[in-house]
């Protein structure tokens, strides 16, 4: 059995859903550029993703929805700053983002829970598979960390291939194992109040029809798009575009908001660190 560095991909990939978020604020930006994983899910709709992942949503705190009300669909291309723009506000608030969204773990559909903070760049991620909370991701910059969680329900996953069987030695308890961070992770950060905003009306290439209320942010040859529906006035897409104007990455999401509990940036309760020779060892001595 392999747990270690199977996540670990996927994780990186998905990052990108926040690093897009701080493109304008000198973090990764593009770094993953297109975050072409091998895991995403296909384009059918608001639960479509270009990165794998899951998440069962959780108790994800008191943070608004982005649902600020409809929006004016009069829309005039105009300039204003990240801190005047409806995005900029909304995550400046807090400095915390939160992100639920569909796609893949290793062509399996599962619910990927995002977490981060803008201010401490650290960056939560979990998995959720047949409505069971697998695993997760937790990179801690000031500690210059990065966890691989595997919580005890894994035990409970009955997709072959995955990381159901768990030695019997460490059943009915939450795992972990850590490693230096890798210094080319793209950084959650708040971007500067003054990075200009280009709001416009946006439609995207692969849900031709749809428009959107967008807010364009631009740095480095990297244009992150924020898109808004009218209606609803929810966040529920984010797309990046390279210097030419080619998508190179893009999310939908199903929630966002502007908190998550702090229990998401902390190890499980009574965790208990392992290491591939470990789970080695306990199995072989079955």
């Amino acid at each position: 059995m392999r747990l270690s560095k199977r996540i670990a991909a996927v994780a990186l990939a998905a990052v990108m859903a926040v690093s897009m978020l701080t493109a304008c604020g000198g973090g990764g930006g593009g770094s993953t550029g297109g975050s072409n994983s091998g895991n995403g899910g296909s384009n059918n709709g608001n639960n479509s993703s270009n990165v794998g992942g899951d998440t069962n949503g959780g108790n994800t705190g008191s943070g608004s929805d982005t649902t600020l009300g409809p929006i004016d669909s009069n829309v005039t291309t105009k300039k204003t700053t990240w801190k005047d723009s409806r995005t900029g506000k909304f995550f400046g608030s807090t400095g915390k983002v939160y992100f639920k969204y569909k796609g893949t773990y290793e062509g399996t559909p599962a619910t990927i829970e995002q977490a981060s903070n803008l201010r401490t760049h650290d960056v939560y991620m979990s998995f959720t598979i047949d409505n069971i909370k697998c695993f997760a991701a937790l990179t801690e910059w000031k500690n210059n960390k990065y966890y691989e969680i595997y919580y005890k329900e894994i035990q409970n996953l009955k997709n072959d291939g995955l990381e159901g069987d768990i030695p019997e030695k460490y059943k009915g308890k939450d795992l972990y194992m850590v490693e230096p961070t890798d210094k080319n992770t793209p950084k959650a950060m708040m971007p500067n109040d003054n990075t200009e905003i280009e709001i416009c009306e946006y439609e995207y290439p692969e849900n031709s029809g749809k428009k959107y209320y967008a807010e364009k942010a631009t740095v480095n040859g990297y244009t992150s798009i924020y898109c808004y529906n009218f209606t609803s006035g929810k966040l529920e897409l984010l797309v990046m575009t390279d210097a030419l104007g080619k998508v190179v990455a893009w999310q939908y999401y199903e929630e966002v908001k502007n908190n998550y509990p702090d229990s998401l940036m902390k190890l499980p309760k009574g965790a208990i660190e392992v290491t591939e020779k470990d789970l080695k060892d306990a199995e072989l001595n079955k």
